[in-house]
């Protein structure tokens, strides 16, 4: 055996011609699965996959951090609201209260001090159906708007 016949394990059958009459491959060119430029594992490749995945981490660990910053946001946001509408809602109750206490002194020369805050809760259970009445109008979908609005950074 020659020199050349003891590497021709890896290389490719050593006849110049196939069956059909054409060239074959060289019997000195190296198989196509040993050429460090196609293996999948070589160090460059790893080294580019590794990067990657590092760079992924790095993504993915920032969007976490994004995500929680947004919904710390949006639920600051909402109870900023939310404690704003409570404040409102006791000063309005407390005008409504004193309103509502005057109003049935005023009358209550003409109507008598019972009849005078009978009038005065009356009047509020009118009011009642009305807002009853027209609440989506009025109330749900304002306040889904404002939510959208508040919740979607707009």
């Amino acid at each position: 055996m020659s020199a050349t016949s003891s590497t021709t394990s890896k290389r490719w059958p050593t006849n110049s011609t196939t069956a059909g009459g054409e060239a074959g491959i060289r019997s000195d060119a190296p198989l196509p699965h040993s050429t460090p430029t196609t293996m999948l594992s070589s160090d460059k490749n790893v080294e580019t996959i590794a990067q990657l995945i590092e760079a992924m981490k790095h993504y993915l660990g920032l969007q976490t951090e994004y995500v929680k910053l947004d919904v710390i946001e949006k639920v600051v946001r909402l109870l900023k609201a939310a404690a704003l509408i409570m404040l409102l809602s006791v000063i309005l109750l407390f005008v409504l209260l004193f309103a509502s206490i005057g109003l049935a002194l005023w009358l209550s020369p003409a109507l008598g001090c019972v009849g005078a805050f009978f009038v005065v809760a009356g009047i509020y259970a009118l009011i009642l159906l009305v807002i009853y009445t027209f609440r989506r109008p009025w109330i749900e979908r304002p306040l889904v708007r404002r939510l959208a609005r508040l919740l979607m950074n707009e």
